[in-house]
């Protein structure tokens, strides 16, 4: 939902799929849009596509000003993709960070069980670049 300065709703939307979804991070554009980055483990009513049903994937959003879907795609593969934030580059572009246990898909390449998944992507969800990273048993506790 969108409120404005005295908390008054200005427009509420519900969406997603029938599995589960997750909202992880919100961040405004210039032109009245929103970057909206998540996960999901469906893939039907607003989500297009997932890699393996009730695995999560990443899943990305672009809503207009009145929290219409202009823009929506996910990424991953078939185990658990779990986006944990979004940060906007200085170039308009976004890097997708968090976790991934897959191997196939749109991943090049898994170290073993759980790696953080970096992922660039731009505002109409084309993948610039991404990249896996192995790890340390240790940090997998804070994960």
């Amino acid at each position: 939902m969108k409120t404005d300065s005295t908390a008054s709703i200005m427009w509420e939307k519900s969406g997603g799929g029938s599995d589960g979804e997750s909202i992880n991070k919100i961040i405004p554009l210039a032109n009245h849009q929103y970057f909206v980055g998540g996960s999901t483990r469906s893939e039907d009513y607003d989500v297009s596509f997932n890699h393996y049903a009730s695995k999560y994937d990443y899943w990305m959003l672009i809503l207009d000003q009145f929290g219409n879907i202009i823009c929506e795609k996910t990424f991953g593969g078939t185990a658990n993709d779990e986006l944990k934030t979004v940060i906007k580059t200085t170039d308009g572009n976004f890097i997708m960070l968090g976790t991934s246990t897959s191997f196939d898909g749109d991943l090049t390449f898994n170290h073993g069980l759980t790696d953080v998944w970096a992922i660039k992507v731009d505002t109409l969800g084309n993948r610039l670049w991404e990249n896996l990273l192995a790890v340390p048993d240790w940090m997998k506790l804070l994960i």
